[in-house]
């Protein structure tokens, strides 16, 4: 998706410099990512 962070990246770089933790899994990251930048916030019909 534009405008998107790339999960592959994001994934490698929690691999790299966070060994304990697991990163999110790829819905999960997708979905943190429209979180963050659309909030709570409704859609708008136009």
């Amino acid at each position: 998706m534009v405008g998107l962070p790339d999960y592959a990246r994001y994934a490698a770089h929690v691999r790299e410099k966070h060994p304990d933790r697991e990163p999110m899994t790829e819905p999960e990251f997708f979905r943190a990512c429209q979180q963050s930048r659309y909030g709570g916030r409704q859609g708008r019909c136009c």
